[in-house]
C-alpha cells in the first residue's frame, strides 16, 4: 500500500500533468488600479507595481501606495506608471507614461524627476516613458516614444538615439517598444515593430524585420531562455526562434485551429521562462505555456465559472519572482499570480527490509500534531508517527502481552486535544505517553474500564469544556477531570435518541453545538434537554 502525501522535506517524485490554479489579486486585496503596465521586485524583496493609478509596494501580504500629488514636487511625476528597474546604488527608477522618469530614495520616500526640455538636448528625448533596463555594466538606458536614451548618473544627463528616416543605422521608428540585454552583453532594441541589434561603440543599429513588414506584422516581444534559445513574438505571425549567429529565423509556431496544443494566438506580446524551464507567451485573450521537451503549448483563458482560472482579459505584462512565482497582469483584471512548479508529494509506502518505513496495512487516519508530525493510522498495523523534518517513521504496533501498548490492531481514529494530548480510537481510547512512548489502556488509573460500549472510538473531539467525545458504537463523553464516561446509545423506541450507529463523525460548532454524524443523518445534541443518558458509568 502506497500513501501520498504533501510532506516538506520528504523525498518526492515528479507530479504527472496537473491543473494550473492561478490566483486573483486586484483592487479587494489592495491594488490601487486594476490596470497593471509594469512588475519589478527589488533587492530586499518587495513586488512593485505600476498601474494607470499610481504605484504599489508589496510584501506578500498588504499594498502600500505612491501617487502624484500636484502640490508636492517630492512625489511621483504620473499616476501612470509603466517601467520600473533598480540601479546598482539601490535606487529604483520609475517611467511614466507622460511625465517622464523618476528616481526613488527609499531612505527619504521622495522622488527625483527627470523630465523632457525641448530647450535642452541633454534631456530626456520624451516624457513618454515604455521601458527600462539596466546593462551588465550599470548603465540605464530608457526607452521612451521618441527613441532611446541612455543615462549618465555622473552629469546627470541623458545621450539620445533617435529614429533618423535618412540614416538606416538609426533605429527604424522612434517608438522604443523593449530594451532587452542578452547574455553576451548584446542589447536588442524593438522599436515599432522591427527588432534592432545596438552595437555601444558606433552607436548604430542594425534591423530585422524578417519579411513581416510586408505583411504589416513585426516583432514585439523578445526572450533568451536558460539554454541559450532566443525567441521573438510577433504581432500577427506567432513565436519565432531566432539563431543570431545565422541571423535567421529556425523554427516557426503559430496557432492553429484545429490542433488544441498550439498557439492560442499568434499574437505574442510577452514571453517569460519559469522556474522548471517552460515559456509562458502572453497571447490575445489569455497565455499560453510551452513545453521545451515536447514542443506543445497548454493554453489558459478566464473561465468566469472557475475562480483558479486565470484574470479575464488580454495578458499584457508577465513576470517571474525570485521565489518562482509568475505574476500575469491582463488589461482591466488586476494581476494573476501561479505557482508553476508541480506539488511535492512524497510517496509513502511499506518495504519489508525496512523499519523506516510505513507498516503494512490500509491507512485509515491521518492527523498532524503540533510538533508538526505526521500520525497514520491503518487497518491492521497500529499507528506511525512521521517526523516531517527528518523523515523518520516510528511504529506502534499492539502486543497483547504489553499493557502498555495500543488495544488493538486497527487505529481509525486520532485527535491531538488543546492540551497537546494524543488520543487514538481503535476498539476502545487509547491515550498516548508521549515522554515514555507508550499508550494507556481502555483501563483509568482507578482500574475502572471506560464505558465504551463495545469499546467502539471511530470519531474523536474535544468540546469548549475540554470534554473528549468519542464516536462509535454510540456517542460517549469522557471527562478527563473525574475520568468518568456517559454514554448515550441509539434507541430505536425513542426518536430523541442518537438517529442510529455507529457514530463516524463528531464535531463541535463555534457556537458550542455537538453534532454526531451517522449512517442515517445528522445529529444535534441538546445539552439542556432532559433527555438522560442510557448509559452511564
Amino acid at each position: 500500500m502506497i500513501f501520498t502525501a504533501l510532506l516538506g522535506n520528504v523525498a518526492t517524485n515528479r507530479a504527472q500533468p496537473r491543473d494550473f490554479r492561478f490566483e486573483q489579486v486586484s483592487v479587494e486585496q489592495g491594488l490601487s488600479q486594476c490596470t497593471v503596465g509594469a512588475i519589478f521586485q527589488d533587492r530586499q524583496g518587495f513586488l512593485w507595481f505600476g498601474t494607470a493609478d499610481g504605484l504599489n509596494r508589496y510584501d506578500g501580504y498588504s499594498f502600500k501606495h505612491y501617487k502624484h500629488d500636484p502640490g508636492n514636487s517630492n512625489s511621483l511625476s504620473h499616476n501612470n506608471v509603466s517601467a520600473i528597474v533598480e540601479d546598482r546604488d539601490g535606487m529604483l527608477w520609475f517611467g511614466t507614461v507622460e511625465a517622464g522618469l523618476n528616481k526613488f530614495d527609499r531612505q527619504r520616500g521622495t522622488f527625483t524627476r527627470y523630465r523632457h526640455n525641448p530647450a535642452d538636448s541633454s534631456s530626456l528625448s520624451s516624457d513618454h516613458i515604455s521601458s527600462l533596463n539596466l546593462d551588465a555594466n550599470g548603465v540605464l538606458w530608457i526607452g521612451t516614444f521618441d527613441g532611446l536614451n541612455s543615462f549618465n548618473p555622473e552629469t546627470q544627463t541623458f545621450a539620445r538615439y533617435r529614429h533618423d528616416p535618412q540614416n538606416p543605422q538609426s533605429l527604424s521608428h522612434p517608438y522604443v517598444r523593449r530594451i532587452y540585454e542578452d547574455r553576451a552583453g548584446t542589447l536588442w532594441i524593438i522599436a515599432g515593430w522591427i527588432l534592432h541589434k545596438f552595437d555601444r561603440a558606433t552607436g548604430f543599429f542594425k534591423r530585422y524585420d524578417f519579411g513581416l513588414r510586408k505583411t504589416n506584422d513585426g516583432v514585439v516581444a523578445l526572450h533568451e531562455d536558460s539554454r541559450g534559445t532566443f525567441w521573438l513574438g510577433t504581432a500577427r505571425s506567432g513565436l519565432m526562434i531566432f539563431d543570431r549567429h545565422k541571423e535567421q529565423v529556425t523554427h516557426h509556431f503559430q496557432h492553429d485551429p484545429r490542433d488544441s496544443t498550439s498557439l492560442l494566438d499568434n499574437e505574442v506580446v510577452g514571453i517569460c521562462e519559469d522556474v522548471t524551464g517552460a515559456l509562458w507567451l502572453a497571447d490575445r485573450g489569455g497565455v499560453s505555456r510551452h513545453d521545451p521537451t515536447n514542443g506543445k503549448f497548454l493554453r489558459f483563458r478566464h473561465d468566469p465559472k472557475n475562480p483558479a482560472s486565470i484574470s479575464f482579459g488580454n495578458c499584457t505584462r508577465m513576470y517571474r519572482d525570485r521565489s518562482g512565482l509568475m505574476w500575469f497582469a491582463t488589461d482591466g483584471s488586476g494581476l494573476s499570480k501561479l505557482d508553476p512548479r508541480p506539488p511535492k508529494f512524497a510517496h509513502l509506502k511499506h518495504e519489508a527490509d525496512n523499519r523506516n518505513s510505513l507498516s503494512l496495512g490500509l491507512p485509515k487516519a491521518i492527523w498532524e500534531d503540533r510538533e508538526g508530525d505526521l500520525w497514520i493510522g491503518m487497518i491492521s498495523s497500529g499507528v506511525n508517527r512521521v517526523n516531517r523534518r527528518s523523515g523518520e517513521i516510528t511504529r506502534y504496533s499492539h502486543n497483547p502481552a504489553d499493557p502498555r501498548t495500543l488495544n488493538a490492531t486497527d487505529v481509525v481514529a486520532i485527535y491531538e486535544d488543546r492540551e497537546g494530548i494524543l488520543w487514538l480510537g481503535s476498539q476502545g481510547l487509547n491515550r498516548l505517553d508521549r515522554e515514555h512512548e507508550t499508550f494507556a489502556n481502555p483501563l483509568n488509573d482507578e482500574g475502572k474500564r471506560l464505558a465504551l460500549p463495545r469499546h467502539s472510538a471511530d470519531a474523536i473531539c474535544q468540546d469548549q469544556e475540554g470534554k473528549i467525545w468519542v464516536g462509535g458504537n454510540a456517542l460517549s463523553m469522557y471527562d478527563k477531570q473525574t475520568r468518568q464516561t456517559i454514554t448515550y446509545e441509539h434507541q430505536p423506541d425513542d426518536p430523541t435518541s442518537l438517529s442510529s450507529i455507529p457514530v463516524t463523525v463528531v464535531y463541535q460548532d463555534r457556537q458550542g453545538v455537538l453534532w454526531a454524524g451517522t449512517q442515517r443523518g445528522l445529529n444535534k445534541f441538546n445539552r439542556t434537554s432532559t433527555i438522560l443518558p442510557t448509559r452511564a458509568a
